[in-house]
């Protein structure tokens, strides 16, 4: 087996031995490329790069008469590969150099439909469209990737890690799509250009993958994957292993549809996944005493998908794109795991379309357009088992009825245009976009109401579940969980005590909330976006790129959303005569604003509270809550002269943003090893967040008497604002090591470090002020984590290939709550303090110190996110056999038919990853881990459902293409 060390060691031995050679010969024979297009006029700044096997590659840009030279060469045979703007890529091969004289190379360039590729990273190349670590991937390339469409997939995403994000994967477009076969795809650019503004978001195009227009014959590719639980590991949190079966089918077909002028791609894909979501938690058994509940529920779910897509080149002018995607599923016993019982399943279908064009228009060599036009229409049904009230034991156990009956219809359309204008040295690019969404809804979520207990001070009892007096008179008190203040009100109850009785000793629920109303609603948004970018290549060394983009939509009154991009790129040439090692790296600088739309989601939310035929309450009132388990009417809480519950947009509010800045270094290596290092700086503005601004003022607040509460605007209910005042800032730095491009080796490693604070969270941490915020700014659950990580896929031989990722993080932060609402806002995120009498009764010792869930006004509260997760190690494994059939070696033609065989573990060394505890004081479960990092998390590669369970799993799959 090779490993790449020895192609390092091979490498600078190679270059050392060139180095003497070169400086024997002194002068050789040189090369010149002039490159014209098919009316004979020259092409400037073309990338030319000529290979051959005496020498590394070489590359040049063409100057202004369209020329490239290349000196001191040495005599044989070379490859010359032209690329350029609008043009078609040039490859000539044979190119002889039979003496030290200079030959001339004359290369006429086909217009193009589509860009040429650009290999960022090059030394020699600056380019301002590549600003920060962007990566094209051209056709040569491509084919250095797995065959294996499982295999495939993890390699394209793994790509992704070099720039130092997780980015999402569009093919030809569309998000979500099944990932072709290598055969297909033409092109796959990561991240290109960051500081762009046509984009509308941090992370450039993401990982775009383009197919092919041209195809040479029918293609074809069936897949079976198939996983069971009994090749898994037990869940260590369960106690037993986690029932799961799953059969997975998918095919391909591509093929030409007019000889060079059309193709076609369709897939198709159906899974049927048998699968369990654990349950753990904590409740009361018939006697009345707590009882651990630990089950793994039904949850089967069935997916079909189709694809279909048209490739067309008409004519050298314009390259039209048509497709149409479906996918569907039905799922059963959703919403069960973790806390929820089973009494909480609710059943769903689901079902989307998916329509796009586009046409790409070669005005001339020097300017593209593209009109794109994308519809998506969705319809996600959803019906529980019960009406009956939900229950929810505070981080015990949620109960009762499911309520989820609902049915959501979302249609998106929008409209863009990119028009690209490129002159020599100058680029120019202008863009609009128009998208309108729309969201029927009919829902009775909630219509049942939902009780909720929660920990809280209450009287010690003894055996005889009477209070115990103090020896000055007074009633000792405790603090009880939320589970016992449930406990003490079914026995209670039972006994035959009042409801205020039972409230006295530490019974009773803590809130109630209830819907009501019309359940049809129905909202609709409008977004337009404009955009100007330019960019200058300054010298063959420095290039500059500046933009702005405009956006703005329907429901927010924030009309000045104006998004400046500018970027540099420094790509010093490379010297012939400095070993790689010590050549400096290519630097790209960039900084600009991005906006987040106001989701419509969002504005749904607001409709549902603040429309005149809805209704919501949120209950405290004892009177009301303590006619448990009955459920009042909406004309009861009517009767009471109960305010409703309002939600409402700030007047003032503003879209949210963020300012992004970054430095990235490319650096050579030798052997072809890439080092990409990235500092990024995020500062997040205007982040929106939920106030309750009629929450009681400070100190008067009384839960046993919510009535007597002084609020700013009087007694007309809670008014939930979302308002645009938090703030985030994060600073992440990464390093990421790619391996040399290679026919048996493909991969990276990357290590980075996260710093991240912020006060982005609703509600207020004050145990007495609601609208103290002060000491919310702290720790987000990032901060201080370290990432070590990589991919990595050998073709040992003989069709053997093995490939592995591994992930290896420091735990990140959760915070930790007393898990009542003392200061009447609402919401349950108000902290501890650090104890400072230790003779207080109801100190929590903890490993974070001892801490006083109920603090004095001038204790010194703990900070946001104080506690720490264990940390996380995985590493997932493939091996794969692959037998071909039909191979011409004679001709040197690749085999027609492939019979593959793979098997895939999940957590190969079984590392149990906990998750992070529960950091709910009033919990019976507080700072116990319940499950794993990722227990019961779904994701789909290569359209196959993984779920993620705690320990090792296993699937198998066989694939066949021709």
């Amino acid at each position: 087996m090779r490993f790449p060390f020895f192609d390092i060691v091979k490498h600078l031995v190679f270059i050392a031995s060139s180095s003497i050679v070169m400086l024997g010969q002194g002068s050789g024979p040189s090369l010149s490329v002039e490159v014209k297009d098919e009316l004979g006029n020259t092409v400037r700044g073309a990338r030319v790069t000529i290979r051959s096997p005496r020498i590394s590659e070489r590359s040049l840009q063409t100057d202004e008469r369209g020329r490239a030279e290349f000196r001191r060469l040495s005599i044989g045979e070379y490859s010359v590969i032209v690329t350029a703007f609008g043009f078609k890529e040039h490859r000539s091969d044979r190119v002889q150099l039979a003496d030290q004289r200079a030959t001339v190379h004359e290369v006429i360039l086909d217009i193009a439909p589509i860009e040429s590729e650009v290999d960022v990273g090059a030394d020699d190349v600056s380019s301002p469209e590549t600003a920060g670590a962007a990566i094209v991937m051209n056709e040569r390339e491509i084919q250095n990737l797995p065959d294996d469409q499982t295999e495939l997939e993890r390699a394209i995403r793994a790509l992704g890690a070099t720039v130092g994000d997780d980015l999402p994967i569009t093919v030809d477009g569309i998000q979500g799509g099944q990932i072709p076969p290598k055969a297909a795809i033409q092109q796959i650019r990561v991240n290109n250009n960051v500081y762009s503004a046509q984009f509308d978001n941090p992370f450039g195009g993401g990982i775009e993958i383009f197919t092919r227009s041209t195809a040479d014959r029918i293609r074809g590719w069936v897949n079976y994957s198939f996983a069971d639980s009994a090749f898994n590991a037990s869940d260590p949190f369960l106690g037993r292993k986690v029932p799961f079966r799953s059969h997975s089918f998918f095919g391909s077909l591509t093929g030409p549809l007019l000889s060079k002028k059309a193709t076609f791609f369709v897939n198709v894909g159906f899974s049927d996944s048998a699968t369990s979501s654990p349950v753990n938690a904590i409740i009361l058994n018939s006697n009345i005493e707590p009882v651990e509940f630990k089950v793994a529920h039904p949850a089967p779910t069935r997916s079909e998908s189709l694809n279909f897509v048209i490739n067309a080149d008409p004519n050298k002018k314009h390259k039209l794109y048509l497709s149409f995607g479906y996918s569907g599923s039905q799922s059963s016993g959703q919403n069960v795991g973790g806390f929820s019982l089973p009494s909480r399943e609710n059943n769903s279908r689901f079902a989307n379309h998916i329509v796009q064009f586009s046409d790409t228009f070669l005005v001339n060599p020097n300017v593209v357009s593209q009109t794109k036009a994308f519809f998506n229409w969705s319809r996600n049904k959803s019906f529980g088992g019960t009406d009956a009230f939900a229950l929810n034991v505070s981080d015990a156990f949620f109960g009762g009825g499911s309520q989820q009956n609902s049915l959501n219809t979302n249609a998106r359309f929008d409209v863009s245009n990119d028009t690209t204008w490129q002159l020599g040295k100058y680029a120019m690019g202008i863009g609009v976009r128009v998208r309108r969404e729309g969201i029927d809804q009919n829902s009775t979520a909630n219509f049942g109401g939902t009780y909720t207990f929660t920990g809280r001070n209450a009287p010690v009892l003894d055996a005889n579940n009477q209070p115990v007096i103090n020896p000055d008179g007074s009633i000792a008190l405790t603090q009880i969980t939320s589970l016992e203040a449930y406990r003490r009100t079914l026995l209670f109850r039972q006994l035959g005590l009042t409801p205020h009785q039972i409230r006295s000793r530490g019974g009773g629920p803590s809130q109630f909330t209830i819907s009501s109303g019309d359940p049809e609603i129905d909202v609709g948004q409008t977004d337009v976006a404009v955009y100007f970018q330019n960019s200058y290549k300054v010298s063959e060394t420095v290039a500059i790129s500046g933009g702005l983009r405009y956006e703005n939509q329907s429901n927010i009154s924030s009309r000045y959303n104006f998004a400046p991009r500018v970027g540099v790129v420094w790509a010093p040439n490379a010297n012939e005569k400095k070993r790689l090692l010590y050549a400096l790296p290519r630097i790209s600088l960039g900084y600009g604003v991005f906006y987040s739309r106001y989701s419509l989601n969002n504005t749904l939310g607001l409709r549902l509270a603040g429309d005149q035929d809805r209704r919501q309450y949120l209950v405290t009132e004892t009177a009301i809550l303590d006619i448990f388990p009955n459920v009042p009417s909406i004309e009861q809480l009517e009767h009471f002269a109960l305010p409703r519950t309002r939600r409402q947009l700030a007047g003032d509010f503003d879209t949210p943003l963020q300012h992004l800045f970054t430095v990235t270094a490319t650096k050579r290596l030798p052997g072809k090893y890439t080092l990409n290092s990235v500092v990024m700086i995020n500062r997040s503005l205007r982040q929106a967040v939920s106030r309750n601004i009629n929450a009681p003022l400070a100190g008067t607040w009384d839960p046993q008497n919510p009535l007597a509460a002084v609020r700013p605007f009087g007694n007309v209910g809670n008014i939930f604002e979302t308002q645009a005042d938090a703030v985030s800032r994060t600073e992440r730095v990464t390093f990421t090591l790619s391996f040399p491009p290679s026919q048996t080796l493909f991969g990276n490693v990357r290590y980075s470090f996260t710093r991240s604070r912020g006060d982005w969270v609703n509600g207020s941490g004050s145990p007495f002020d609601p609208y103290d915020f002060s000491q919310d700014y702290g720790r987000n659950a990032s901060d201080g984590v370290h990432s070590f990580g990589g991919y990595i896929f050998y073709t040992i031989g003989r069709g053997f290939n093995i490939g592995g990722d591994l992930s290896l993080n420091s735990g990140t932060r959760f915070n930790i709550t007393t898990g009542r609402d003392t200061n009447g806002d609402g919401y349950f995120t108000e902290r501890p303090s650090f104890a400072s009498d230790l003779t207080k009764p109801g100190l929590v010792a903890t490993p974070y110190g001892i801490l006083d869930p109920n603090p004095s006004p001038n204790d010194r509260i703990i900070p946001r996110n104080f506690g720490r997760g264990s940390p996380t190690f995985y590493f997932n494994a493939n091996l794969s056999k692959r037998f071909t059939f039909g191979e011409d070696k004679a001709n040197k033609k690749p085999p027609q038919q492939t019979l593959s065989f793979s098997i895939f573990v999940r957590n190969v060394f079984n590392v149990i990853n906990r998750g992070n505890p529960v950091g709910n004081i009033a919990s019976p479960n507080f700072l116990r881990t319940l499950g794993g990092q990722n227990d019961g998390s779904i994701t789909f590669i290569n359209g196959a459902r993984q779920v993620d369970f705690v320990g090792r799993s296993m699937s198998f799959s066989a694939g066949f293409s021709f």
